[in-house]
């Protein structure tokens, strides 16, 4: 796999999972609402008050719908890369925060469903997101050339993949959790 696919996995697999975190959220006023409101703990760590939580989801939310957006276009590249990275350190930096801190709160990652309660996986995913997302920066860089056809659909549906594995991730782990009482 040369530098073409690599960059094209990265946009494909960054571009899907914002793309769902997006429109998980979108849905309706509940999903943005439960959103919303699953950002009150974490930002309570931070020291930013209840009254942020529309304005800091609002922001979000149009960060993840613009980064696939801009991923779309081989102009845009470059930039929908670097906002990921963004986006993505400001995110693994407040689940940080939020994880040292104990914060008890639903991770709402992608949209209204009963979230999960935060834990170290969710800093992983975020952690393993901002690997593909800088790779693809630097890709991105080095590889302005379109790959061909078979490789094309090879990374992209490599890609798909691992974007239903990391949204799903929660959901496959539980599979293997030990059944309590």
């Amino acid at each position: 796999m040369g530098l073409p696919e690599i960059c094209l996995f990265c946009r494909v697999l960054i571009g899907v999972v914002f793309a769902v975190a997006a429109l998980g959220k979108l849905r309706g006023a509940a999903a943005r609402r439960a959103f919303a409101d699953s950002l009150v703990p974490v930002l309570s760590a931070a020291g930013i008050g209840r009254r942020a939580r529309h304005p800091v989801a609002a922001a979000l939310i149009t960060a993840e719908a613009a980064i696939p957006a801009a991923l779309l276009f081989p102009s845009g590249v470059t930039a929908g890369f670097m906002a990921a990275d963004a986006l993505l350190v400001v995110l693994g930096g407040g689940l940080a925060v939020a994880l040292r801190a104990g914060v008890q709160a639903e991770c709402h990652c992608f949209g209204a469903r009963a979230g999960s309660p935060l834990a170290a996986r969710h800093l992983v995913r975020t952690g393993v997101l901002l690997v593909v997302a800088v790779t693809g920066t630097a890709a991105s860089w080095a590889a302005p050339v379109t790959p061909g056809a078979a490789p094309a659909v090879a990374a992209a549906g490599a890609a798909v993949v691992g974007a239903v594995v990391l949204i799903a991730l929660d959901d496959i782990l539980a599979l293997f959790a030990p059944i309590g009482p």
